[in-house]
Parts: structure tokens; C-alpha cells; sequence
């Protein structure tokens, strides 16, 4: 036998010493024990076993839970600043009217018939009331998204009773019946990122075919002038009135201020999107964990906003929402297309 292996041997049998930890270690688990740490390696043991089985039971429940009998509901808040656009310009008309010779906190303007008398008589009257009525129309009235097992949707609450003050502010704000639900199916969700503004015109809409930037190469200058307008109001409109809204809930509700840049952008197949704003770490756990069930690919990529949204006859034909969510087609970029998207037609 060679001196090597008979060397290799001895090592093999070579019986370490225990040190002090060891000791300790040993009688943990030895019969002879002392009560105290016996019973407190027991405690710990079964509040280990406990905390392992409680945390198997959640992630059960959730990885079962039916979201048709307890769906996700999530209040939609931003429809409370969607209306902003009547305040700027009642603001924008009062420093018009403050700013003439004789302004309304003199006797004189009331005297005689003008257009800034009507002008005024209208913001004060008109206007100014029904942009402090919207929000409490929406709060009793809340729009709000629901995720179910197969389906998302969106539903704006809408209150047609004939001669009620909420019909009012229905007619003069062009609120329709027809655009009150948005239903996709989950199926086709394209995929989820983030955002900081998600209180645009609509908390619903159609990403362009173009990329931001392919569209400012391609377009002509009233395109960029629109859509350069479009993202100052939307900041504006952000910082002045949402952010501190957005701060004071959060606080309020022991919140971290870290959800203000997660907002959910929900992109679908045929370039349909919803946007969530997020008020609750809980909501946005709940939100991911769903997405996590349907095997969407959810990025960390954070936007400052997604899309310049515009409202009404103004907004471009191919960012208005499609209930064909089989189009998932680009158009082509033919002539026609490009002269008029020159002339800010298209």
C-alpha cells in the first residue's frame, strides 16, 4: 500500500474538536438539554413552521384566487382633473379682464354693456362652477377599472337622470353614454410598463403607429406645434393640480411617495391602452401579481407620459380607441398618408 493513500486514510478518520459554537449547537438538539434552551429552540422551531405554512396558504390563495367572485377594483381618479381645460381657460379670461382699465372691483365695468361684462358674467357664472362641480360629480359617481379571470374593463360611471344637475354637467361637458365601458379581453394584453402622468383627457386611448420620435420626423410643423401644446397642458395641468392632490392622498393614507412613478400603462395587441394611476401599495401588488398569473411581461421601463392625448374632433383618427382588437395591422406609409400628415391632417 503506497504512503500516500495510507496518508489520505488517517485524514479521512482525523476526528475535528469542537469549539464552543458547537457545543451550544449539540445540546440544542441533545435530550440532555437545559429546559430553557430546549424550549426556546422549540419555540422558534414551530414559529418557523408556522410562518412557513401561513406564507404557503397566501401564495395558494393567491395563485387560486377566481378574480370573477373577488376581482380586482382599482378607482380611477384621474377623472377629476380631466376637465382642466374649462379652469385654464376661465383663468386665462379673468387675468385678461383683471388687466383692463376698469376692471370688476370697480363700479364702472357693471355700467355699460361689453364683451368683457359677458366675458366675465360667463366664468363667474358658468365656467368657474361647473369646473368646482366635476370633481364631486366623479366622487359620487367614480369611474373605476375591474379585472376579472378573462377580462379588463373599464367603466365610467354615468348618471342620465333627466333635469339632475349631474345630466347638466353630463350635456356640458359632452359626456356620452356610448363611451362609458371599455371591455378587453386579458388575452390580449400586450404588455405593462409604468408612467408619472396618467391624468390625460381619457384614461383610455390608442397609441399612434408612429413612434414619438418617427412622428416627429414625418410630420409638419402644425403636428409639432399640437402636440408640443398637448404636453405643456398635460405638465402644467400635472404639477399645478395632480401632484399635490397625488402627495396629499399618499401622505394621508401612510403611502410611500415612490408610487407617484407607478402608475400602470396596459398596452394591448392592436395598440389599445388603459391607464391605472395608482394610489395604494397594495393595489399595485395586487395589479402585478394578476399580470403575473397571465404570463404578461411587465418592464420596469418608467415614461414621463405616455402619449400627448388630445380631446374631441381634435385628436388624430389613428390614436382614437379600436373596439377591433384584431387590428393589429400598421398602415402603410403611402403618399396619400404622407401629404396629408404634411397639411397636420392626418
Amino acid at each position: 500500500m503506497s504512503e500516500s493513500s495510507i496518508t489520505s486514510r488517517k485524514e479521512r478518520h482525523i476526528v475535528r474538536p469542537l469549539n464552543e459554537d458547537d457545543r451550544r449547537l449539540s445540546q440544542l438538539v441533545s435530550s440532555q438539554a437545559p429546559p430553557q434552551i430546549s424550549y426556546a429552540f422549540k419555540r422558534a422551531e414551530s414559529e418557523a413552521v408556522i410562518k412557513c405554512a401561513s406564507s404557503k396558504i397566501i401564495s395558494k390563495r393567491n395563485f387560486m384566487r377566481d378574480y370573477d367572485k373577488e376581482p380586482i377594483k382599482i378607482i380611477d381618479r384621474a377623472v377629476y382633473f380631466q376637465n382642466n381645460i374649462v379652469l385654464f381657460l376661465s383663468l386665462g379670461c379673468l387675468y385678461k379682464i383683471f388687466n383692463l382699465e376698469v376692471t370688476p372691483l370697480n363700479l364702472k365695468f357693471y355700467t355699460h354693456f361689453s364683451d368683457d361684462l359677458v366675458m366675465f358674467i360667463v366664468v363667474v357664472f358658468l365656467l368657474l362652477p361647473a369646473t368646482l362641480l366635476w370633481p364631486i360629480k366623479r366622487k359620487g359617481s367614480p369611474a373605476y377599472f375591474l379585472l376579472e379571470n378573462n377580462k379588463i374593463s373599464y367603466i365610467n360611471a354615468f348618471d342620465d337622470k333627466p333635469g339632475s344637475l349631474n345630466q347638466a354637467l353630463n350635456d356640458f361637458y359632452f359626456v356620452k353614454k356610448e363611451g362609458v365601458i371599455k371591455i378587453c379581453d386579458a388575452c390580449d394584453i400586450d404588455k405593462v410598463s409604468f408612467c408619472i402622468i396618467s391624468e390625460l383627457y381619457d384614461s383610455y386611448g390608442r397609441f399612434h403607429y408612429f413612434s414619438s420620435y418617427e412622428l416627429y420626423k414625418k410630420s409638419s410643423i402644425g403636428v409639432h406645434i399640437g402636440k408640443a401644446v398637448l404636453f405643456l397642458y398635460h405638465t402644467i395641468n400635472f404639477i399645478l393640480f395632480i401632484l399635490p392632490f397625488k402627495i396629499y392622498m399618499l401622505i394621508r393614507a401612510d403611502e410611500p411617495l415612490g408610487l407617484i412613478r407607478k402608475n400602470i400603462v396596459l398596452r394591448f395587441k392592436n395598440r389599445n391602452y388603459f391607464l391605472i394611476n395608482i394610489y395604494s401599495r397594495r393595489d399595485l401588488d395586487e395589479i402585478l401579481e394578476y399580470f403575473k398569473q397571465k404570463s404578461v411581461q411587465v418592464t420596469n421601463k418608467v415614461v414621463f407620459m405616455p402619449q400627448a392625448q388630445n380631446k374631441g374632433l381634435f385628436t388624430d383618427k389613428n390614436e382614437i380607441w379600436s373596439d377591433d382588437f384584431s387590428d393589429t395591422q400598421i398602415p402603410k406609409d403611402t403618399f396619400k398618408r404622407k401629404l396629408r400628415r404634411f397639411f397636420s391632417l392626418d
